[in-house]
């Protein structure tokens, strides 16, 4: 890998919580893998990510997204590790990481509970920061999840408070970020009403909102929304996920990148479908992490920005 390479995606700013001279790649690659619709929705370990990060730096992605509840961490962590020369060939500055603690897979929200998660995913990454961090989900119904906080043992109802216990888990990130372990907080998967708990705060808001948004599934008004707060929008499963997909729970004639009216777009730019989707994204002030362990598909993921809808 060389440097000319490394790093060629173009990037923006990131506004709120967040340190002015950090820049977010556009795109990014989404390291939590779908199986078939009403299987495990989790079928990328640490061996599929490993591979797939390899071959991202090889077409000269810089950008990774990650989650402490994902089953791939290890390997994306591992991957980074080995493509950096444990940040001695490339720099950490050159790598742009996300990170998310809290509310996924049974994980605990709460202060100390998010706190512990964040360090144990600095140690694997072995960074002593990551570039944003997120609150993975604004809450956690999993019967497993033991927070320390009473806000959120959500199987106590005399203690339990959705909202405080967001409150109290932003507080987690926003000392992150004041002691410089984030160059960036946000929030993932945060409708309206779980942002308006942050900003009763009256702190610091949140510099990303990473939401699922695509051709079969796009909350206008949840864009909007952050986007006149400054906050940027984030899409996560940019193509599709299978439960909103052909064969899936609404079980749409077509997956979105062999949808016929894109395809029909795409030739008139000679484009595929897939980047036509993405390309429509990119024109709404969104930033993309499309996932994908097929090579070809990176490539395209990243060649979006010769043309306009």
């Amino acid at each position: 890998l060389t440097q000319t390479v490394f790093g060629a995606m173009p990037s923006i700013p990131l506004n709120n919580a967040a340190d002015p001279s950090l820049r977010m790649p556009i795109v990014g690659l989404g390291t939590f893998g779908y199986a078939p619709y009403g299987g495990d929705p989790e079928n990328w370990n640490d061996a599929t990510a490993y591979n797939a990060s390899l071959l991202w730096a090889s077409v000269g992605g810089t950008r990774w997204d990650s989650a402490y509840g994902y089953k791939s961490k290890q390997g994306v962590a591992n991957a980074i590790l080995e493509i950096t020369g444990n940040y001695t060939k490339i720099p950490r500055s050159q790598i742009f990481i996300t990170q998310k603690v809290g509310g996924d897979n049974g994980n605990a929200l709460g202060y100390d509970n998010v706190m512990g998660q964040f360090q144990g995913l600095l140690k694997m990454f072995n960074t002593d920061y990551f570039d944003l961090l997120l609150i993975h989900w604004p809450s956690c119904t999993a019967p497993t999840s033991q927070s320390s906080d009473p806000t959120c043992k959500q199987n106590d109802k005399r203690t339990y408070d959705p909202s405080v216990c967001r409150q109290h888990t932003w507080k987690a990130l926003e000392d992150i970020f004041t002691n410089g372990s984030a160059k960036a907080i946000g929030v993932s998967n945060f409708e309206r009403k779980h942002l308006e708990d942050i900003i009763a705060l009256n702190s610091l808001l949140p510099a990303i909102d990473q939401f699922e948004f695509h051709g079969y599934w796009h909350e206008y008004e949840l864009v909007e929304y952050c986007q006149n707060l400054n906050i940027t929008f984030n899409s996560y499963a940019p193509l599709g996920a299978p439960d909103v997909e052909a064969n899936g729970f609404h079980n749409w004639p077509y997956v979105l990148p062999q949808n016929p009216i894109a395809m029909t777009i795409g030739k008139k730019y000679s484009k595929s479908g897939a980047q036509v989707w993405l390309r429509w994204q990119y024109q709404q002030g969104i930033v993309l992490n499309p996932r994908t362990l097929n090579i070809d598909h990176m490539k395209e993921n990243m060649d979006i920005f010769d043309f306009e809808l």
